[in-house]
């Protein structure tokens, strides 16, 4: 089997862990070339899921409200918080349609393993919980955070 191969394999081993867990898999073209995913859950954050050289990534991503443009200083200072505080996942911010998003990337660098990526979704969901129990998260998401899911991802 040649390593591309082996890379898709890799893949669908990731997804079919992600549909235990209770995540949809919507692709968003045909599932062979596919670079990227929507995974969708009852209860989680929608994740976009992609491919990575070994590996894969999973992006989480929310659109808030004003207050993170009023004040900006101290919306970074908030950022800066959570990456200091999370265990696998880096959180930025950037600007669409002149409204700031927060989104919540981690890489999992290694080839499928059961255990391992098991852990790996753990820890994505304690950070993502650990950001929606900040105290001053609310404010900056004034208008209620909005889940996006964003057109492309770079891997």
């Amino acid at each position: 089997m040649c390593k591309e191969d082996e890379k898709k394999n890799d893949f669908r081993d990731f997804l079919a862990h992600l549909e235990y867990l209770g995540y949809e898999i919507r692709y968003t073209g045909s599932e062979e070339d596919n670079q990227g995913l929507y995974a969708t859950h009852h209860k989680r954050p929608a994740l976009w899921v992609f491919k990575r050289f070994v590996g894969v990534g999973v992006s989480i991503a929310y659109c808030m409200g004003q207050n993170a443009v009023t004040y900006v200083s101290d919306y970074l200072k908030i950022i800066n918080d959570f990456n200091k505080r999370s265990i696998v996942s880096a959180f930025y911010t950037n600007v669409d349609a002149e409204r700031p998003n927060l989104n919540i990337c981690a890489i999992f660098a290694a080839p499928y393993e059961k255990r391992a990526f098991g852990i790996f979704m753990d820890e994505i969901h304690r950070d993502h919980d650990e950001m929606r129990k900040a105290s001053d998260f609310d404010f900056y998401a004034e208008d209620d955070i909005v889940e996006i899911v964003p057109a492309a991802q770079v891997s």
